[in-house]
């Protein structure tokens, strides 16, 4: 399967959630909720453990004896509650699974108003969920994570979406810590070698947005910014702070205009946390980062680095309103959230940073690839457990987003943002459902959006259209799109489809809202061309014919850069489908390597690289280096081998993608002596450092390199002090070839220079090759309990997910063995494998149909 995923799709906010299965009645009783929480924490970074109180103001519905909240890995160690009439009631604490705890009373609790006074204690979390420790330079911190539901892990709460109640929040820590919260802080007061830090309370919040974050941290005031606010690091970093700083304010501000609805929170600081394994979290007023994201070091970072931070801190700060004025009611509809912050900060980004083209970024490319999967789940789906949330999480951000952007296109950019701004006024400080957003944008444009949407949010998949021209008149038929092989279950959508087509000079535009099998839409004249989604935004693939598809292929000068790159996924998409040849794919592919854009060159070497995972063999390997260096020789001559002063940023990471495919199957003693040569100075921070081709250049290294290399990335991981130097050390030892040299890389997962955070790194590194990926599973295997252990709760899945790229059924076979051994209270593994299982034969069928043609079309005998 000729897999596309695109380079910068994924700037996203990671999330995270608890491993705990939940029973099939996962949410509390709505007969007793909170009104507000009160929260004092007793912290010391250098300890194990904490101890705290809690009052949560109750309102009862109905007469009962018991009350259950939430607490996970918090032992309640008294919980009295005080009535209406003064009275108060002692409770037992018991837990009941799931996350649950019942605090029972002696007597019946009348209906009515009351508060619950606890007091608990909990050790620090080190798998980076709840009230987690982390260390940095020896030195001791905290942080929290409490999405998806891990609030209960610091805090005994009531931990779902639609409680959305003020929190206050008070901390005693040392003195000398600094202390962060959602809100500023009302007073600090020393107590002895102590300081209470009391925070004003917050805005109506879901538990999930409450953070706090202790420790020898420093800080840094953001100017020009609309609210106070900081950035925030562990020590030693600040100086990597500028370009967050700079870009901050620009970005709240073009949020503001945008939503018409000023930012709600009172501050904003963003920290970043050097153990954090996701992309960021929108905790209100307080935002946390993968360091890595929010810091940079402008001597070293490339524009990617950079392109990914304001992508980031966009998504985070649209979530303040999307998200968290506005709160979904339940998990079915987090795809919401994450949908629309990930388009915003597209378009955001886009506006006032319109040298980064991020009109170029077709989320529709990168999601396509695993929503045509018979395994794909609908983006909106029934949650009975954690593992539901997990599921297909990455189809929320992108999937979501291009969805989105079709509909925006279609009723128009000013009727979609005055349906947002409708929606943000009626809902906010509450919650919402996604029906409420559609019921907005439909009025604001006075189209049924809601049909459009819900086709597209309550199933999975998308239409594949074929269109058929006789002269002046096109007819469309819609069907599931499929994997060539698979047969999925039948389904339908309702979309709006552009169909742009041409003559000579002559351009038109022809409309539909597709909502049955077939339609027509009648064209203007007889087209030379056609060209099925215009503008590049829409969420279906279409075929034609071969003449007509040619002669767009033969007219592609008539399309803008974004069609072309959206083409170029389509022509993907057939070949997946089995409507071309893997010969044919090559040779399309290949016409576009030509093209002056270089985001329109770099699907091209991504689907020539896709080829050759699966085809390419000791058997063919000379043949496609020929066919490989003759295809792509203009493009050397164009791009050079070395990075060139002053050149656009776009070009120098095309070099890149170049350069890696060509090195895959090259033994050219000048690379590797340049590889080796840059990955010394590197590696010891001496010497000047190719920093647009230091990636491939580490990979090659390591791809030879031995144990005494490891060692030697194992001391520079250890000294790094840059966020983007620590992460391409990562990388490195995820690209490690030989076996000694993989075996020592892999067994660096279990010492703690690596953390917990760095672990989806190495293992998904690791399964590229096969001689790799079954040394990855032997290891695996023998350290099974070690590594499920230290990952962070939300990844276990992704050891399963380290073995996608199998590409035999003998080896599928042997890992189905493995994992069906191990328990998998959620069913996370058995979906992961069902996936892979999935992947793996396609995989094998796609060699089958498409060897003989690709072979022909590089020359192989």
């Amino acid at each position: 399967m000729k897999i596309r995923r695109s380079f910068a799709a994924f700037a996203v906010s990671l999330l995270l959630f608890a491993p705990s299965a939940l029973a099939d009645d996962i949410r509390l009783d709505t007969a007793v909720t909170p009104v507000r929480q009160s929260v004092f924490l007793e912290v010391d970074p250098t300890q194990d453990n904490y101890s705290g109180r809690s009052e949560i103001a109750l309102k009862i519905q109905t007469a009962r004896q018991e009350i259950t909240l939430h607490a996970l890995e918090v032992k309640i160690t008294r919980a009295t509650l005080k009535l209406a009439d003064g009275k108060s009631l002692q409770l037992t604490s018991k837990a009941v699974g799931d996350g649950k705890t019942t605090l029972s009373a002696s007597q019946i609790i009348p209906a009515g108003d009351a508060s619950l006074h606890l007091e608990f204690e909990a050790p620090f979390n080190r798998r980076s969920v709840g009230l987690y420790k982390y260390l940095d330079g020896g030195q001791s911190y905290l942080s929290t994570q409490f999405e998806m539901t891990d609030a209960r892990r610091c805090f005994p709460c009531f931990d779902e979406p639609s409680f959305k109640i003020p929190y206050q929040m008070t901390i005693k820590a040392p003195k000398a810590a600094k202390v962060y919260n959602n809100t500023a802080a009302l007073e600090s007061k020393e107590d002895g070698v102590w300081k209470v830090h009391t925070f004003a309370e917050t805005k109506p919040l879901p538990s999930y947005l409450v953070a706090l974050a202790v420790g020898p941290y420093e800080e840094a005031p953001v100017p020009n910014l609309s609210v106070p606010g900081r950035v925030v690091s562990t020590e030693g970093k600040l100086e990597q702070s500028a370009a967050a700083k700079a870009a901050t304010p620009k970005i709240l501000d073009a949020l503001q205009e945008y939503f018409d609805v000023p930012y709600a929170y009172g501050k904003l600081d963003q920290i970043a946390v050097t153990e954090f394994p996701f992309g960021a979290m929108e905790n209100a007023g307080m935002v946390t980062y993968r360091e890595d994201i929010l810091l940079l070091n402008e001597a070293t970072a490339q524009q990617r680095n950079r392109e990914r931070m304001l992508n980031v801190i966009a998504h985070e700060l649209a979530h303040q309103w999307f998200g968290n004025l506005v709160t979904m009611e339940w998990w079915d509809d987090l795809w919401l959230n994450e949908a629309f912050a990930t388009w915003m900060a597209n378009k955001v980004v886009g506006q006032l940073y319109p040298e980064l083209e991020c009109h170029l970024l077709a989320y529709q490319n990168s999601a396509m690839w695993e929503d045509g999967k018979v395994t794909a789940r609908p983006i909106r789906k029934p949650i009975r457990n954690d593992s539901d949330i997990m599921d297909g999480l990455g189809l929320n951000y992108t999937k979501g987003a291009a969805v989105l952007t079709m509909i925006e296109r279609w009723i128009g950019a000013d009727n979609f943002r005055q349906g947002i701004r409708n929606y943000m006024v009626a809902h906010k400080f509450s919650n919402a459902k996604a029906s409420d957003l559609w019921e907005s944008l439909s009025k604001a444009s006075g189209k049924d959006v809601a049909s459009v949407l819900q086709s597209y949010t309550n199933q999975p998949g998308y239409p594949l259209v074929t269109f058929t021209l006789n002269g002046d008149k096109l007819s469309a038929s819609q069907s599931r799109f499929a994997y060539a092989g698979t047969s999925p279950t039948p389904q339908s959508w309702t979309f709006p489809i552009a169909v742009r087509y041409g003559k000579g000079q002559r351009q038109a535009v022809a409309r539909v809202v597709m909502n049955s099998e077939t339609t027509s839409l009648p064209l203007e004249f007889e087209p030379d061309w056609i060209y099925p989604d215009d503008g590049g935004v829409g969420y279906y693939r279409w075929s034609m014919d071969t003449p007509q598809l040619k002669s767009l292929v033969a007219n592609r000068s008539r399309l803008d850069e974004r069609e072309k790159i959206v083409l170029e996924a389509n022509l993907g998409g057939l070949y997946d489908a089995g409507l071309l040849s893997a010969g044919e794919s090559l040779s399309t592919s290949s016409q576009f390597l030509g093209e002056a854009h270089p985001s329109v060159v770099s699907p091209a070497l991504s689907d020539l690289s896709s080829l050759r995972r699966v085809m390419v063999n000791d058997s063919n390997r000379t043949a496609w280096k020929g066919y490989l260096e003759r295809t792509t020789a203009p493009l050397v001559k164009r791009l050079g081998w070395s990075t060139r002063a002053g050149e656009p940023a776009k070009e120098s990471e095309l070099r890149l993608q170049m350069v890696s495919l060509l090195a895959r199957d090259s033994d050219d003693p000048k690379l590797l002596k340049a590889a080796s040569d840059q990955t010394a100075s590197f590696l010891s921070g001496q010497g000047k450092v190719d920093q647009a081709l230091i990636d491939v250049y580490l990979a090659i290294a390591a791809r030879r390199g031995s144990a005494d290399m490891v060692e030697q990335v194992k001391t520079a991981l250890a000294e790094a002090e840059d966020p983007q130097r620590r992460t391409r050390l990562l990388g490195m030892l995820a690209d490690f070839g030989t076996e000694d040299g993989q075996k020592a890389a892999l067994d660096l997962m279990l010492d703690p220079v690596v953390t917990p955070s760095d672990l989806r790194t190495l293992l998904s590194g690791n399964g590229v090759e096969e001689q790799r990926r079954q040394r990855l599973q032997s290891w695996i295997e023998e350290h099974y309990d070690a590594i499920t252990s230290k990952l962070p709760s939300a990844f276990l899945a992704m050891v399963v997910s380290s073995q996608s790229g199998i590409q035999d059924l003998e080896t599928l076979s042997k890992a189905q063995a493995f994992y069906s051994a191990q328990p998998d209270p959620n069913g996370a593994l058995k979906r992961e494998l069902d996936k892979i299982s999935e992947t793996v034969k396609l995989t094998v069928s796609e060699r089958q149909r498409g060897q003989s043609s690709f072979n022909q079309a590089i020359g192989a005998k």
